[in-house]
């Protein structure tokens, strides 16, 4: 599951209003897609969207939809994704389409034990304002997971607890 250190800052950038790929348990946003509402079949038009797909085999498919949706009017899609730049999906769907982030050393997923043992990228596909690029391709990781464990303390405080106990 994603970081909610990493979703947080990148939605304070691109305000997502579709996660294409969740569940109940796992969801970023209220409006979401999941195996019932399959996202790969359904049209993402209109939305900005958040896509953290799964690793298998299967990434490929999300990969192309991310592309082919962004096409559409007032469409971007942002996603989690390894880095596998040998991949046939990462040079046929992002490199050449995507704006590419890479996140330094590797991440911990929510709910994992330990890091992953690859590395990650953002990927943005679509169309964006000026300020959401700027911001995106200037984005500190290091500085956004701090940022968000500030953001949780000062909630903490204010509804009483101490995040230091």
């Amino acid at each position: 599951e994603t970081p909610d250190w990493l979703f947080f800052a990148l939605n304070k950038i691109f305000s997502f209003n579709l996660d294409v790929c969740a569940d109940n348990s796992n969801c970023k946003v209220k409006s979401f897609l999941d195996k019932n509402r399959n996202g790969l079949t359904i049209s993402w038009e209109g939305f900005r969207c958040w896509n953290n797909p799964p690793y298998g085999r299967d990434i490929i498919d999300w990969v192309k939809k991310s592309k082919e949706e962004a096409e559409k009017e007032q469409t971007f899609v942002v996603c989690l994704l390894p880095a596998r730049t040998d991949t046939v999906w990462y040079q046929t769907y992002v490199q050449s389409y995507a704006l590419i982030r890479y996140i330094p050393g590797r991440l911990q997923f929510k709910g994992g034990n330990s890091s992953a043992p690859f590395p990650s990228i953002v990927a943005a596909f679509g169309k964006f304002s000026d300020s959401q690029r700027e911001s995106f391709l200037n984005m500190d990781f290091k500085k956004a997971k701090k940022d968000y464990q500030q953001e949780l303390e000062i909630k903490a405080v204010g509804l009483g607890f101490d995040p230091y106990k």
